[in-house]
């Protein structure tokens, strides 16, 4: 009687898997609470929200809309780090507020929310 693996190759496995799980979790959860919270006139700072594996993506497109790209929590590599991040001109006033604006705290907001859950 024994294994047919190497306990630890069956036990890196299940780590990643399990770890795989989490991560995509936790992107989909903080991309809709940044959702929920991101106010909208046309939509363009929610539809630069980027989230990115490896290193952060600072792109931007004027005329993108509507929810951000969430394709690369599909394939992850093991133990990712994973950015979400915005690089839409306006959206340090958006979070931070100005002399003029209240501020939304949209991505404090999500990420505190998640820490706690």
């Amino acid at each position: 009687m024994g294994w047919k693996r190497p306990l630890t190759d069956q036990y890196l496995e299940l780590a990643q898997e399990a770890t795989d799980k989490h991560v995509r979790a936790t992107g989909l959860q903080a991309v809709s609470l940044i959702d929920q919270r991101m106010p909208v006139d046309k939509g363009t700072a929610r539809g630069n929200t980027h989230i990115s594996v490896g290193r952060a993506s600072y792109s931007y497109d004027p005329d993108a809309r509507g929810t951000g790209d969430t394709s690369a929590l599909s394939d992850l590599q093991p133990w990712p780090v994973v950015f979400i991040n915005n690089a839409t001109p306006y959206m340090e006033v958006i979070e931070f507020g100005s002399e003029n604006r209240a501020p939304q705290l949209v991505f404090t907001t999500a990420f505190q929310l998640i820490s706690k859950s």
